[in-house]
């Protein structure tokens, strides 16, 4: 299971790509992103660049796994239904619905 990085923190490197497209992410960023090897990994064209993330598999909310089959995703994050229904009945009680 992952836990929340406390931690804000941009740095970056540049890296050439080998002769089959291929990066290597360094261990200090693997380590901060929390992500191992053999990680599955998102890859994304965004508006000025490529994003990098892992897969909807965990809650953005609690952190715990995503184990439903379709989970819920919002930017690419997942949530779990029980942190979505928490949500909505936040936002109905702060709209006074």
């Amino acid at each position: 299971m992952r836990t929340p990085n406390t931690r804000s923190r941009v740095f970056g490197v540049d890296r050439v790509l080998d002769g089959l497209s291929r990066v290597v992410i360094p261990k200090d960023m693997m380590r901060e992103l929390r992500w191992s090897a053999g990680d599955t990994i998102r890859v994304r064209i965004v508006e000025d660049g490529v994003l990098l993330t892992l897969p909807a598999t965990t809650c953005h909310f609690c952190y715990k796994e995503i184990v439903e089959e379709h989970p819920l995703e919002i930017d690419g994050r997942g949530i779990c239904r029980p942190c979505a229904k928490a949500v909505a009945e936040g936002l109905l009680v702060t709209h006074g619905r």
